[in-house]
């Protein structure tokens, strides 16, 4: 049995209400291999630092919260005939939380100062600690994945 794993997937907002409402995740502008490190179980978190790929409105916030199911990474086509890869997810019904007070709490950010630089990685593994911390905030729990 595998040991339960923690993810921040970094994308606007818009393209995470897309996932949500499809049922998956995509990260790092479709590549397989952060959805490959994956498994069934893994709760998935979504950063969104812009409202929409303009990058002309901040949002700042965490906006999607689930859970892998299945085992495989799936390919869909682009828009641009590009091959996009996915997983899928059940996510679960949250608020969105703004990043603002929960900086200071967060182990995974190490300069508090310069804290949007962790998020040019697009994925990010995060302890349960943090993804815990991070559902309440979501007004979740990570016992209901």
């Amino acid at each position: 049995m595998s040991m339960t794993n923690y993810w921040i997937l970094v994308a606007p907002k818009n393209h995470v209400l897309k996932s949500t409402h499809g049922g998956y995740a995509e990260a790092a502008h479709g590549k397989s291999n952060p959805l490959r490190r994956m498994n069934a179980g893994d709760g998935v978190i979504y950063y969104s630092p812009k409202l929409d790929e303009s990058g002309e409105v901040r949002c700042q916030a965490f906006t999607a919260l689930g859970c892998v199911v299945g085992e495989d990474v799936y390919q869909v086509e682009g828009s641009s005939g590009s091959v996009i890869n996915r997983r899928k997810v059940k996510y679960l019904s949250v608020r969105d939380a703004s990043i603002t007070p929960l900086i200071s709490r967060l182990s995974f950010i190490k300069n508090k100062e310069k804290w949007g630089n962790i998020f040019k990685f697009e994925v990010i593994h995060i302890s349960v600690e943090d993804f815990a911390l991070l559902a309440t905030a979501m007004n979740a729990s990570i016992r209901d994945l």
